[in-house]
């Protein structure tokens, strides 16, 4: 599989930061509760940081604008695109089980401030499967290992 590596400037970053900050803080006036996957509020940041990094790299990549509207969240990340990350090189496509099967959600991995890695993809229904189910993560979840991931570069 080939990944699609995507580089990061320090604007995309500062920007990455500022969009972090209003999602939290978003998050929190409407009650939602951080706490189920992160252990304190920096640490929430951190990964909503990530995750926005992530959002910039597939958009950059699909030539299309991160949803940063919260409104209009419901219809993808980047376009129809649902969009999961890491920090860890190593790590797998996490789904819940209330999550949309009839989405693409690509798999960024973020292990550094100015390179993301976009790994591969599934629809939802690929994903939200038994044999994925891990009770061993932070929040159990269905976790699918990389080597499952479509291609990046092959959409159907």
């Amino acid at each position: 599989m080939a990944l699609v590596e995507v580089k990061l400037s320090i604007a995309d970053v500062t920007y990455a930061t500022i969009e972090a900050v209003e999602r939290y803080n978003f998050n929190r006036e409407m009650g939602n509760d951080w706490s189920k996957i992160s252990k304190t509020w920096p640490e929430a940041i951190a990964r909503e940081i990530n995750g926005v990094i992530a959002e910039i790299a597939v958009g950059r990549w699909k030539d299309k604008f991160p949803t940063t509207l919260f409104a209009d969240r419901k219809s993808g990340d980047v376009g129809e695109f649902e969009v999961r990350s890491t920090a860890y090189s190593y790590g797998k496509l996490l789904f819940q089980p209330d999550d949309n099967k009839n989405r693409r959600y690509f798999f960024v991995t973020v292990d550094g401030h100015y390179r993301a890695l976009i790994v591969g993809w599934l629809w939802g229904w690929e994903g939200i499967q038994d044999q994925f189910w891990d009770t061993n993560m932070p929040v159990p979840c269905y976790a699918v290992p990389q080597n499952l991931l479509h291609d990046p570069e092959e959409l159907d």
